[in-house]
């Protein structure tokens, strides 16, 4: 297992049902992306869902959770690395892949700037932010780092929410979510499944 997934679990508790169980040389098949390695220890323990029903976190598609975004978002990596490069045009080539958003509107990427998933950064694209800042913010490390060194307050907070993350975060998987609400509605009451089936 990634050493950052061994330390969230640490932090905060997985569901209960556990994750999701993905195939992911089916996912590199279909997709032609080949995932970072504590992505995928991060969606066999948690799955999709919200972390502190704030953040997000997108899957492939799993059947029956409306957290399967990301190969849909895969589509528009050129048109999010385009505004980004518009707004940073000092920053290396690279697509961007979203992994999540907040109930903010803020969104959460990879950046692709590697062949080698392992050495994908995080981009952080804020809703909220000063006139004089950009709103465009990269941290040097991967998906399951990022949230370990936010709960460390190592890392400024990017996010619309200053009490994000809370001292323990709670992740509400999307079947715990179903089995609450009595269907699955998603994070912040979107209605119904995502039309979106398994590979």
């Amino acid at each position: 297992m990634h050493w950052a997934v061994e330390a969230l679990l640490t932090r905060m508790d997985p569901p209960a049902p556990g994750g999701d169980v993905v195939d992911w040389d089916e996912v590199q098949s279909a997709s032609g992306l080949l995932l970072p390695a504590d992505y995928r220890d991060f969606v066999a323990h948690y799955g999709g869902g919200a972390m502190d029903d704030f953040l997000c976190v997108f899957t492939p598609p799993v059947e029956g959770s409306a957290y399967n975004m990301l190969l849909v978002d895969a589509a528009f990596m050129g048109e999010y690395a385009a505004e980004y490069a518009a707004a940073r045009p000092d920053a290396p080539p690279g697509g961007l892949l979203r992994w999540g958003s907040s109930s903010t509107a803020d969104s959460v990427f990879w950046r692709c700037g590697s062949p080698n998933p392992e050495q994908w950064t995080t981009v952080v694209s804020r809703r909220q932010h000063s006139c004089d800042d950009s709103p465009w913010l990269e941290f040097d490390c991967g998906m399951a780092e990022f949230l370990v060194r936010l709960m460390r307050g190592e890392l400024p907070n990017p996010f619309g929410q200053s009490d994000f993350p809370s001292p323990r975060p709670e992740y509400l998987g999307w079947r715990e979510e179903a089995a609450e609400t009595g269907d699955f509605d998603g994070a912040w009451g979107e209605t119904g499944n995502w039309p979106y089936g398994p590979l």
